[in-house]
């Protein structure tokens, strides 16, 4: 999908989905006539008897979303597998379309692109939605390439919660 110029819009924002739902909300939207990009990559799968090229979304849980700004309701948005729209501080997460388009032209080059995990233990962090939104925290552990183990003081009290890097911002130091 290529940036349309032509459309007036309010910037893209970013749906989060539920994992594995990203294809079924992005078609789902399209047939809402919303707007969207879903940038794919490819990743090999391997199994015991085989290995296959499969096509991933390069942002687990992530979908670009342009509205239009005449008919664009953020409340009425309820489909099946689409979570929330990220924000930070309470405001659309929006995301500018040359970073889009710098996506877009990496991907037209390869589609073998890896995201990588920037965390590392002792990293400051802050939850950008769920129950622990606006909290502060310290990365105890990395688990994988999605999962962080962090630190959060509440009520005086440290617990500990897995959490998805999706949804943490790393904090500078």
């Amino acid at each position: 999908m290529k940036v349309d110029e032509s459309t007036p819009n309010i910037g893209w924002h970013v749906l989060c989905t539920y994992p594995n739902y990203e294809k079924r909300v992005y078609e789902i939207l399209l047939t809402k006539k919303i707007e969207t990009y879903l940038p794919l990559v490819n990743v090999e799968k391997k199994w015991s008897d085989r290995i296959k090229i499969l096509e991933k979304p390069l942002f687990p849980n992530y979908i670009f979303i342009r509205p239009d700004k005449n008919r664009f309701n953020y409340t009425s948005l309820t489909i099946k597998g689409a979570i929330n729209f990220i924000k930070i501080s309470g405001k659309p997460c929006l995301v500018h379309d040359n970073e889009i388009r710098i996506i877009q032209k990496l991907l037209s080059i390869t589609k073998d692109i890896t995201n990588e995990c920037v965390y590392k233990s002792g990293d400051m962090v802050e939850v950008l939605d769920g129950p622990f939104e606006g909290l502060h925290g310290s990365v105890r552990e990395v688990r994988g390439a999605n999962k962080l183990y962090i630190y959060l003081q509440l009520l005086n009290q440290i617990i500990s919660v897995e959490i998805s890097n999706a949804h943490t911002k790393k904090l500078s130091a």
